[in-house]
């Protein structure tokens, strides 16, 4: 499955398009009304928001609300403080809400050991699923990334490259266990490096 990454408010227009989308609150920009709206009239959701333009608390509010509004999954990194998580992880367990833990490295692709280490610890923070997104800079880190498909997991995996190297590991996520994939929508909206346009997403599948 595909999930396109929402940014801008323009893409909300064609929002029932997609089977998932993951809608980037902190890009996005959309007052309480219009989060309890969007997340109340569509079941298909990820509500996510970086550290970005919002503080600590506000992020966390928007996370709150955005669950609390109906959204289907709930993406939290692993660096957040363990009394934001456990605020988010309570919250979106008693709304059946699944929760995405994400680990992002813009830089690099960690080793293997390190890279099982975050699995194993989003896992003890509850996730439901485990998200894991690095940067390959070699082939060799896209192939150390799609490696960690290789072992039975007790939750879903989402793991895949940024960077021109790494974005094969976009499509052979999918076909390697992940439930879904990432892609942006439209070529001037992509929310990471690597990230491949929707329609070019589903010509590749359609294909393969």
């Amino acid at each position: 499955m595909i999930c396109v990454a929402l940014s801008d408010k323009k893409s909300l227009e064609d929002i029932n398009k997609f089977k998932l989308a993951e809608l980037r609150l902190d890009m996005l920009k959309l007052d309480d009304a219009e989060i309890s709206d969007v997340f109340s009239k569509n079941r298909n959701l990820i509500a996510t928001c970086r550290e970005t333009y919002y503080s600590r608390e506000e992020r966390l509010f928007i996370l709150k609300n955005a669950v609390s509004s109906g959204a289907a999954y709930v993406d939290v990194e692993i660096e957040a403080d363990a009394e934001f998580k456990k605020e988010i992880i309570s919250l979106a367990k008693s709304k059946n809400c699944k929760v995405i833990i994400s680990y992002h490295n813009f830089d690099n692709t960690p080793s293997k050991e390190d890279l099982e280490n975050i699995i194993i610890e989003s896992l003890k923070d509850g996730a439901d699923i485990v998200k894991i997104t690095t940067f390959a800079n070699t082939p060799e880190d896209a192939a150390r990334v799609l490696s960690l498909y290789c072992v039975n997991r007790p939750r879903p995996l989402v793991a895949f490259c940024m960077g021109d190297a790494g974005r094969i590991t976009r499509v052979a996520c999918v076909r390697l266990g992940s439930p879904f994939t990432y892609a942006s929508y439209s070529f001037a909206t992509q929310t990471a490096n690597g990230q491949i346009y929707y329609e070019d997403m589903r010509y590749i599948f359609d294909r393969i």
